[in-house]
C-alpha cells in the first residue's frame, strides 16, 4: 500500500549520521514492511534554521522513501509571526501538490503543525481515505503559555481560527495516536470532547534505536574530551537547548558539586551537556567559570553512543513543572544509564515503577541524587540494569514502531 507521512519539523534522513526521531524511525519501519512511503516535509531546517533545498523538491532515499519537500519562507525564532507565515505557505503548497498525484491509502499527520495536518485531513475527507493524527503537541493551546496571564484572553481570541481548525483535528480524525497516555485523557475532555475509543485513540511511545558506534563519524573534539575525561564519574545531558529543557540548573548543580569535591579533595564528577539551540550562548557564558561542565555542540548517533558508553548518569532538566515522555528518556535507557528527572507524570511514574533512576525537583535533590549514585556502586549498577532491560524488551524503536505499522495496517484493511 502507499502511505503519506506530514512531518515538517524533524531533522531529514539525508546523512547516514542523522538522528532519526519519531517520524524517522516509522518511516523506516514502513519502507521495512515493504509499503511505498512519500515523506511530506518543509525545505526548511527547523532546527539549524537554514535552507534543505532551493524551492519545491523531490528526492528518493537509498530506502526508496520518496521526500517532497516543500518551501515557505524560513524564520529565525521558534515563536514568531514569520513562522506563523511558512507555515501557511507550506499548508497551502501540499493541498496543491496533492490534488495533482495518485490518491494514497493512508495518511498519517503529526501534530504540530496544525495548519498543514488540518489541510491534509481536509484532503482526506473529500477523497475517503483513512486519516491518523499523531499529536505530538498541544499547539495552539500550550502557546497560551507564553502570554502573561492577563493577555492569554487576547492570544486565545487572535488565534480562534487555529483554535477551531486543531480541535476539529483531533475530535474528528479516524485515528489518534499520541506518545503519552494523559493526551489521550486530555483530548477525550473539554473542550475537544473527542470520544474515549480504545481502539481508534492509541499510545506509541518515542522509543529509539540501538545506537552503534564508528568512531570515524565521531568529531576529533569529543573523541579528545572522551579521553579527557575517561576516568571521571559523568552526568550527560542529550537533547536541544530550548525553552523547555535548557539545562541550566545542570551548571548550578556543577557549581555545587564542585565546591563539595573541593572540600573531599577530589575532582571526580564531570557534566557534558551534548547540543545546541537557542540558549546555547547563555550556557556558554554561565559554563566559563565552571570547571567541570563541557558543552559539545550538536551531536550525531555515533557521538551520542560514545558519549553514552562513558555516561554514569542521564539528565532530563525540565524548566518548570509539566509532564513529557521525551525521546532523551528513551536514549539514556539505550545506553543502560540512570536516568535523573524533573518531569511530572508518566515519566516520574515510569522511573519509580521500574527503579530505572530518580526523580528530582530542585537544585538541592539533584546534587543529593547525583552524589547519591556516585557513592552507591549497588544502587547505580541495578538501576542501570533496569533501564537496559527495560529498553531492550519494550522500547527498541523496532519493536515500538513494529507495533505503529501494525495499527496502519489494521486501520487501512478495515
Amino acid at each position: 500500500m502507499e502511505i503519506w507521512l506530514l512531518q515538517t519539523g524533524e531533522k531529514l534522513p539525508l546523512q547516514s549520521e542523522v538522528r532519526l526521531m519519531r517520524t524517522g524511525l516509522l518511516a523506516e519501519e514502513i519502507r521495512r514492511r515493504g509499503h511505498k512511503l512519500i515523506w511530506w516535509a518543509s525545505s526548511f531546517d527547523h532546527y539549524s534554521k537554514s535552507w534543505i533545498a532551493n524551492g519545491d523538491t523531490s528526492i528518493t532515499l537509498n530506502n526508496g522513501t520518496q521526500l517532497r519537500l516543500l518551501a515557505g519562507i524560513g524564520y529565525k525564532k521558534n515563536i514568531s509571526i514569520r513562522r506563523f507565515v511558512d507555515h501557511f505557505f507550506v499548508a497551502k503548497k501540499f493541498m496543491a501538490e496533492a490534488n495533482k498525484m495518485p490518491k494514497p491509502d493512508i495518511i498519517i499527520a503529526a501534530l504540530p503543525d496544525y495548519r498543514i495536518a488540518y489541510k491534509a485531513y481536509m484532503y482526506a475527507k473529500k477523497n475517503n481515505i483513512p486519516f491518523v493524527l499523531d499529536l505530538r503537541d498541544r499547539w495552539p493551546w500550550d502557546f497560551l503559555s507564553f502570554f502573561p496571564r492577563y493577555f492569554k484572553w487576547v492570544a486565545r481570541l487572535v488565534l480562534f481560527r487555529d483554535f477551531k481548525m486543531a480541535t476539529e483535528l483531533i475530535k474528528n480524525t479516524d485515528a489518534l495516536v499520541t506518545m503519552m497516555k494523559s493526551w489521550v485523557a486530555w483530548a477525550c475532555m473539554p473542550p475537544i470532547c473527542r470520544k474515549d475509543d480504545a481502539i481508534k485513540n492509541k499510545v506509541f511511545y518515542l522509543g529509539a534505536n540501538n545506537l552503534r558506534g564508528d568512531p570515524l563519524h565521531v568529531k576529533p573534539q569529543i573523541l579528545n574530551l572522551i579521553e579527557k575525561i575517561k576516568e571521571k564519574w559523568v552526568v550527560l545531558f542529550i537533547g536541544a537547548f530550548n525553552n523547555s529543557y535548557w539545562p541550566k540548573i545542570a551548571i548550578e548543580a556543577a557549581t555545587e558539586i564542585a565546591k563539595i569535591d573541593d572540600k573531599k579533595g577530589e575532582k571526580d564528577i564531570v557534566f557534558i551537556l551534548a547540543g545546541d539551540g537557542d540558549w546555547m550562548e547563555e550556557l556558554k557564558v554561565m559554563s566559563a567559570v565552571v570547571p567541570n561542565v563541557y558543552l559539545t555542540g550538536y551531536v550525531n548517533n555515533e557521538e551520542i553512543y560514545a558519549l553514552l558508553k562513558i555516561a554514569k548518569v542521564g539528565l532530563i532538566t525540565a524548566n518548570g513543572c509539566f509532564e513529557a515522555v521525551p525521546n532523551k528518556l528513551f536514549t539514556y535507557m539505550s545506553g543502560g544509564v540512570p536516568i535523573l528527572s524533573s518531569l511530572v507524570g508518566e515519566t516520574n511514574q515510569l522511573i519509580d515503577k521500574e527503579k530505572i533512576g530518580i526523580n528530582y525537583c530542585g537544585l538541592s535533590e539533584l546534587v543529593n541524587a547525583i552524589e547519591m549514585l556516585n557513592s552507591d556502586d549497588d544502587l547505580h549498577r541495578e538501576m542501570a540494569g533496569n533501564a537496559q532491560e527495560l529498553f531492550d524488551s519494550e522500547y527498541e524503536s523496532s519493536k515500538l514502531y513494529g507495533h505503529y505499522v501494525d495499527y496502519v495496517e489494521k486501520i487501512v484493511s478495515r
